[in-house]
């Protein structure tokens, strides 16, 4: 039998719309009209009429018609948001009177929507929509300047040039071209810089104070501010307006451990507060109140194929958003040769010697295989972001093996940026994943039951980064170019760090060696143009066949001994141990094998940024196996 458990979190807004007399209202009114059943009863008699009159959708006073239609002949009761009274005689198509009265209060979507202030908002269809002021469009529920068509770019001129010029070539798909040093630019009342290039969508170009100082050649595709030496695709000194949201993290998904550990989150202005409840508890009424961060755990009692359904209820005072996900668990099973598989393999056993730590990765193919991410399943064009002037952490494939003596773990970034958005293949080549100080980690599960959820530097806002059923009892921290890497022992349930050289060490002292090489090491890389396409099979792409260049990308391995993870070969290859890998000075891009959680934050900072790399994650994706299931 297939069990449902629901869990609801809704955000409730308490105030009145006038003109909408399904919501609120208070009126009275005769009128005679059809009744749809002759002479009789309401729909409940007396009592609870769903249609009687006041709030009743076509009795009097806040009825639909005000004069009008009585449903079903006599009646007395409760409209469907209101009190009120009503009566009703027809006969066939015979006419019907009624008089009522209505009270109520409900939630307008357009409750604390300002749209920017250049705007009014108005209920289309149930939901709110910005009526923009002339020169303005809606953007969501903002208003926006509306540009000129063609490709329009703005500028913020250095504080120390004189003048603002551009240089532009190659636009498209007309191919105009300037002299150098282009045209002047003119200046705005807010300050910017901008071209207007009627009828063109792209062009090649280089900001300049008239020959003398100058940006580097620049692309452009789409409207675009240019600050700094960053591109943007809003204007960043417009306002951001902090909407309300609540959700859940991971959302609606498969799980295979045990139980699945939810985190809650809130967003908006100060004074928001929620509620969940569990079943048929409705939040609005009942339930339990949360906080921000607040973590639940599910299903802990659920059997294979039955779900956990979640619901929740939240508010401000002024604006109302609700949420809702279903959770199903799943048998594990192995994975496959297309993305996202986890264990095609649990990695290979090895001679020793045979595998080099050298950052060249010959060795390494779909016999070591342990798990396949996505390549572009980074948050950069997660919703409506496109940020793909920065670098991606995007993680492909992690291979394993071992021999007598050591654990090698192989693992591969990828940076697709070149066949995506080629006008931002530069920008993001600058940032390679091997050249950053941004941390990696590596998480191992040697003992079952055993281990520490929180992550022993204290990032993820010091919050459990691990709250499944697999924990690791290693961790290792490495930065990306390779100049530190540390590793701890979990020791009473805590990761410790500076502790004298007992159970937390630098690399070189334990002989933990790594190496990293700026290649692709697999011949083919499956993933997405876009990552809201991740869970569409059709839209699977290689991204070699597509003349992705593999120098872009970031390879490293590494050797651990087996003596440091308290095991040796017959230990390891009898019990097997788990591995995730994932980065980040706050919270993960990308793990592998991939967690939901690092794709739950859409949006973007004020620097242009994925708002992921600042939100906390729990991550609850078994680890991969190693040599034993």
């Amino acid at each position: 039998m297939r069990r449902s458990i629901e869990l609801a979190l809704v955000v409730l807004l308490l105030t009145g719309c006038e003109g909408d007399p399904k919501r609120a209202g208070a009126g009275e009114g005769e009128g005679e009209g059809e009744g749809t059943e002759g002479e009789g009863e309401g729909t409940e008699g007396e009592g609870e009429g769903t249609e009687g009159e006041g709030e009743g959708t076509e009795g009097e006073g806040e009825g639909t018609e005000g004069e009008g239609e009585g449903t079903e002949g006599e009646g007395e009761g409760e409209g469907a948001e209101g009190e009120g009274e009503g009566e009703g005689e027809g006969e066939g198509e015979g006419e019907g009177e009624g008089e009522g009265e209505g009270e109520g209060e409900g939630a307008s979507p357009c409750a604390g929507v300002t749209c920017s202030g250049l705007g009014r908002c108005e209920v289309l269809a149930g939901e709110a929509v910005c009526r923009c002021d002339d020169g303005f469009v809606a953007e969501g529920l903002t208003c926006v300047e509306e540009l000129p068509e063609g490709l329009v770019v703005f500028f913020r001129k250095p504080a120390d040039w004189t003048a603002a010029w551009v240089h532009y070539w190659d636009t498209v798909p007309d191919g105009l071209t300037t002299v150098w040093p282009g045209v002047e630019l003119e200046q705005r009342a807010d300050g910017w810089y901008w071209l207007v290039l009627a009828g063109q969508s792209s062009a090649k170009l280089v900001f300049n104070d008239h020959g003398g100082a100058q940006t580097a050649d620049l692309a452009r595709t789409g409207n675009g501010w240019y600050a700094d030496g960053v591109w943007y695709d809003r204007n960043p000194d417009a306002p951001v307006v902090e909407d309300l949201g609540v959700a859940a993290s991971p959302g609606t998904s498969d799980f295979s451990s045990p139980s699945l550990t939810v985190r809650l989150s809130l967003r908006g202005p100060a004074g928001i507060r929620g509620r969940y409840g569990l079943g048929e508890v409705d939040p609005a009424t009942g339930g339990e109140s949360f906080v921000d961060g607040q973590t639940l755990r599910l299903g802990e009692d659920l059997a294979l194929g039955e779900t956990v359904s979640l619901r929740l209820w939240a508010t401000d005072g002024v604006a109302v958003v609700t949420a809702s996900y279903v959770y199903t668990r799943v048998e594990q099973v192995a994975g496959g040769d297309r993305p996202y598989s986890t264990n095609p393999t649990l990695g290979q056993a090895v001679a020793a010697g045979q595998i080099t730590v050298d950052g060249v990765g010959g060795e390494w193919g779909p016999a070591q295989l342990i798990a396949l991410d996505m390549a572009n399943d980074d948050p950069r064009s997660l919703g409506g972001n496109w940020t793909f002037h920065e670098a991606p952490f995007d993680l492909s494939h992690l291979w394993a093996a071992w021999d007598d003596d050591n654990l090698y773990l192989a693992w591969q970034y990828v940076d697709v940026t070149d066949v995506i958005d080629p006008s931002n293949a530069g920008s993001a080549a600058g940032g390679a994943v091997a050249t950053q100080d941004l941390p990696q980690w590596i998480a191992l599960d040697t003992v079952s039951g055993a281990g520490c959820g929180l992550d022993m530097w204290e990032k993820n806002n010091g919050l459990p980064y691990w709250t499944g059923s697999d924990l690791p009892d290693f961790q290792l921290y490495l930065a990306s170019n390779l100049w530190q890497g540390y590793v701890s022992e979990a020791v009473d349930g805590v990761f410790p760090v500076d502790d004298g050289g007992v159970h937390y060490h630098p690399f070189p002292a334990v002989g933990i060696e790594v190496k990293s090489g700026r290649r692709l090491v697999s011949p083919t890389l499956w993933g997405v143009r876009d990552v809201d396409d991740r869970d569409d099979p059709d839209a699977l792409v290689d991204f070699v066949t597509l003349g992705h260049d593999g120098a872009r990308d970031s390879f490293y391995e590494m050797k651990i001994p087996l003596a440091l993870l308290g095991l040796d070969r017959a230990g390891l290859e009898a019990a097997g141990l788990g591995v995730l890998l994932g980065q980040g000075e706050t919270s993960c891009l990308d793990t592998i094998p991939n967690d939901p959680a690092t794709l739950d934050t859409p949006g973007t900072t004020p620097s242009n940024s994925p708002a992921e790399w600042e939100d906390a994650d729990a991550f609850t994706v078994p680890f991969a196996r190693v040599a034993a299931r």
